[in-house]
């Protein structure tokens, strides 16, 4: 972990109880802790969106600012398994639960995050730290790293399957949605990479005698951009244009979103009332997330989580 000067505190906090799980759990399990400890969380784009880079359930990553602890405490049928765990919890009382983090990239204090898939395997000059068995590389880059070139290296980047052949997801789908990302939250950089594309391209061209032919050369950025579609991003529900398409839950029924109310007319909820019925309103909450299914439901005003 980097030593910042600061001290650490509790940013994350939850207590497992076996005798209450919804998950079946054995005689033999214990009272479980996991904490995270962190000195910039002042900094922290993922903290700020209620997010860490520790507590993703399927690898996570190492932040250099950082440390993640779990450890045990007693069975259901020990004596001291409620006093431990009433102890656990009043010590970190006020701490929060924070989220698995999302796929997009995130300001750290000195630090630029990148968890997009296989990105970490291009040799850019990653900070180097010990994951764990179940921890992924790191995705931690020194923001004076974060240049318009290695920008375009991650772009060009095609990583390589261990038994040989390219990953083309990376491209495919990694790539896309890393661009788009960049032009939401850096696009002083993006605009910088793009005329470095076009530069190179253009320079390429004079080698080989092809000048004429590369002014109208049209960047991988451009054309990202360009065909790029939002339908599958998760977004802030209310920051969404109203009456634009519709939304589909998992009985298939459709839902409109009218701007205060999500209104469905077929939707076959489970545990309702009435059996029979016209019409299903529902008030959401602030901050409730969906996933777009319209071009048209984005504006400028859209809060994206993915």
């Amino acid at each position: 972990m980097e030593d910042t000067g600061r001290p650490l505190k509790p940013v994350h906090f939850h207590l497992f109880k076996p005798h209450s799980s919804i998950f079946k759990s054995s005689k033999k399990d214990k009272a479980q802790v996991q904490l995270v400890m962190c000195s910039r969380s002042d900094e922290c784009d993922l903290f700020k969106r209620g997010q860490c880079s520790f507590t993703s359930s399927f690898g996570w990553h190492a932040c250099p600012y950082g440390t993640y602890r779990k450890y045990e405490g007693f069975t259901p049928k020990a004596r001291a398994y409620s006093e431990w765990i009433r102890k656990e919890e009043e010590k970190y009382k006020g701490t929060p639960y924070l989220n698995s983090h999302s796929d997009v990239l995130a300001f750290i204090g000195d630090y630029v995050f990148l968890p997009y898939a296989h990105m970490d395997m291009a040799d850019v000059g990653w900070i180097q730290k010990n994951t764990g068995f179940f921890g992924k590389g790191c995705a931690f880059l020194k923001k004076e790293l974060f240049t318009p070139q290695t920008v375009l290296q991650l772009i060009d980047f095609r990583p390589q399957a261990m038994m040989g052949g390219e990953i083309k997801d990376y491209q495919e789908k990694s790539i896309p949605k890393f661009v788009k990302h960049l032009q939401e939250k850096c696009p002083d950089l993006l605009k910088e990479v793009e005329k470095l594309e076009i530069k190179r391209a253009l320079d390429l061209g004079r080698k080989n005698g092809e000048e004429q032919e590369n002014k109208f050369f049209r960047s991988r950025v451009r054309k990202i951009l360009e065909e790029y579609s939002y339908i599958g991003r998760k977004a802030i529900l209310e920051t969404l244009n109203p009456n634009v398409g519709q939304f589909t839950d998992i009985h298939k029924g459709n839902w409109i979103w009218d701007g205060s109310y999500l209104i469905s007319l077929n939707s076959k909820a489970s545990f309702m009332l009435v059996d029979k019925f016209e019409e299903i309103r529902i008030k959401p909450k602030p901050g409730s997330v969906v996933v777009i299914t319209d071009n048209a439901q984005v504006n400028e005003k859209t809060e994206f989580l993915s």
